[in-house]
């Protein structure tokens, strides 16, 4: 029996990984240096710790680390209406699934502060009940423990939660804590999905998808 939905942020409740994407790729070439799109794409889902190892591989042990802090210095002020990409749907999936009684929790690789602001905004933080960011753990996703965290704050087994993710590292955490992972297909860019239960198309999909399994 379904007990409660965890989401993931990006990518899943709004449309912002190529955006950031596109934000590092043109510091980086700002900063005069090579764009390898796939090895920055697969910095997607990572959390920002993670991210930062994964630029010391791709530009050198300090190197990589200083370009990632001084973007995210960079891009603090950046212009970004989350209403603007918030998917559409999301609002009226969250208020369905409110109706139902639903735990309702995200988890996401992201900053605190960053999903806090999103869901004040979009005012999600209507239904949401629990926030948990990987900032906050000592291993972030793909490590199941945000997920094993979230179940537990919700007051549930992770055996009756679905969780929604886009990305291969989301999914695999998911799936390792013991979730139902139900990804968000995604095709724009190098995303391996193939470890998800389900694969929806789009909001409108999951939608109808979750109302079938929890009539």
């Amino acid at each position: 029996m379904t007990e409660a939905v965890i989401f993931d942020m990006d990518g899943v409740l709004i449309d912002s990984e190529l955006i950031y994407l596109m934000w590092l790729t043109e510091y980086l070439e700002r900063k005069g240096y090579g764009v390898d799109k796939v090895q920055l794409e697969r910095t997607i889902g990572l959390s920002s710790k993670l991210t930062a190892e994964r630029m010391e591989k791709i530009y050198g042990s300090g190197t990589g680390r200083a370009l990632w802090e001084d973007f995210l210095k960079t891009t603090e002020d950046y212009p970004l209406d989350y209403n603007d990409i918030l998917f559409d749907g999301i609002k009226e999936l969250m208020e369905y699934l409110d109706e139902k009684r639903l735990g309702l929790a995200i988890a996401s690789a992201s900053p605190r502060a960053e999903i806090e602001e999103m869901l004040a905004c979009t005012g999600l933080n209507q239904q949401i009940q629990i926030v948990l960011s990987g900032e906050e753990f000592e291993k972030s996703k793909p490590n199941p423990e945000i997920y094993l965290a979230a179940a537990k704050k919700l007051g549930v087994d992770i055996k009756n939660c679905i969780v929604i993710e886009d990305s291969e590292y989301g999914i695999a955490a998911g799936k390792r804590a013991g979730a139902y992972v139900i990804a968000r297909r995604e095709e724009r860019f190098a995303c391996c999905q193939e470890r998800a239960d389900k694969i929806v198309n789009d909001i409108a999909e999951l939608y109808s998808f979750l109302v079938r399994i929890l009539s």
